[in-house]
């Protein structure tokens, strides 16, 4: 009785101090709560339960912050500076060069109520992932989704808006018998890798080779890691966007 009245049983926010029931609030490591609609201003990416109340306010902050770059430098940016890709509208990834860093289109995206771009310096790896159908055995042959999978680590002081390495899949294919997309995403990645040895050429012979003989649910790594030219180029381009936007790098201001 006693659990069930404390899982049933009203919590009060952590952050707005509203009353919540249990449909609509979501629990923090350290036991205390956050509603869903302050939950609406954290990224579609907050996982709660990785969360004390301490970094779920610095989180709350940093969103805040990403909303106002995002409005003052990218918004602003014409369709010829942002290279896109995906399925327009559904999936989509932007890349705004210029500014060192990128938007995700998605439907975990979309459950944010504040926009938020991704810095190129903070990705750690990139690849192909696969899924094959379940069911029967015709099914089985064919692949559920397949999609570009990007794997950001935040560090440097910015582990503490993301203390946990953060997983961005873009679905690129649905239910067909082997991918056949546009692998010019991955030529892009490559470039802004930069890395020695391979080169965006390289890279897209490498995934069109590579598509139909690859284990299923394996990552097809295209780049070992950036090289330190571009990391300097794009950390450079995306601090001074940041400072142009809020005075501050968002780093220095949390």
């Amino acid at each position: 009785m006693g659990l069930f009245g404390n899982l049933f049983s009203k919590q009060t926010c952590a952050i707005c101090g509203t009353e919540v029931g249990a449909l609509s609030r979501s629990k923090l490591k350290d036991g205390n709560y956050i509603c869903n609609k302050c939950r609406k201003n954290t990224s579609g990416y907050f996982q709660p339960k990785q969360y004390d109340l301490e970094s779920t306010k610095l989180h709350l902050a940093y969103m805040e912050k990403m909303n106002e770059l995002y409005e003052k430098e990218y918004a602003s940016l014409n369709k010829s500076q942002k290279k896109s890709f995906g399925l327009i509208g559904a999936n989509t990834i932007l890349f705004a060069d210029e500014l060192g860093m990128f938007e995700i289109i998605n439907s975990t995206t979309k459950k944010s109520d504040k926009k938020e771009l991704w810095r190129y310096d903070q990705i750690e790896t990139f690849g192909q992932y696969e899924e094959l159908n379940s069911g029967s055995e015709e099914n089985l042959r064919r692949y559920a989704e397949v999609g570009l999978q990007i794997t950001m680590h935040y560090k440097d002081g910015l582990e503490r808006i993301y203390p946990y390495p953060v997983v961005l899949r873009l679905p690129l294919e649905k239910n067909v018998d082997s991918p056949s997309y546009d692998i010019r995403i991955f030529n892009h990645l490559s470039e802004i890798f930069g890395s020695e040895g391979t080169t965006a050429t390289k890279v897209a012979t490498s995934v069109a080779s590579t598509i139909l003989g690859a284990p299923v649910g394996a990552m097809l790594p295209m780049a070992a890691g950036f090289s330190d030219t571009n990391r300097e180029k794009f950390s450079k381009l995306a601090d001074d966007a940041e400072k142009r936007a809020l005075g501050k790098t968002i780093k220095e201001l949390l």
